[in-house]
């Protein structure tokens, strides 16, 4: 939903691995997360709806789910995942540079559109 991934946006990005738990000042550059969570624009107008209960669809590494980079909020929802059933097998992916190439081609094709298509 928006609230989790809100909340392991958060965590990711003030929780530091090494130091199991300490948590930082957002804007403190010196120190490395490398859970970093980064969300494109369309999470944004996501944002906008208020409505915090939205499930959204989102691309990630299957193994943040499992623990990797100690994001607790979304172990939470692997966890959730796996007792619903709902967990992608290793066979259930979308390679990263297919995400990559639709997300950028999603982005022209909106250019396109905005500047060079008009109605009469």
């Amino acid at each position: 939903t928006l609230a989790e991934l809100q909340h392991a946006i958060e965590y990711s990005r003030r929780n530091i691995e090494e130091q199991k738990g300490k948590v930082v000042d957002e804007n403190d550059a010196e120190l490395p997360r490398r859970g970093y969570i980064q969300v494109d624009h369309d999470f944004d107008f996501d944002m906008q709806s208020g409505d915090q209960d939205i499930v959204l669809r989102v691309a990630l590494p299957r193994n943040l789910l499992n623990g990797f980079c100690k994001i607790k909020p979304l172990m939470d929802v692997g966890t959730r995942l796996k007792e619903q059933k709902n967990f992608p097998s290793d066979d259930d992916f979308i390679p990263a540079l297919d995400l990559v190439v639709r997300h950028c081609s999603k982005i022209k094709w909106i250019s396109i559109v905005d500047k060079d298509i008009t109605f009469p």
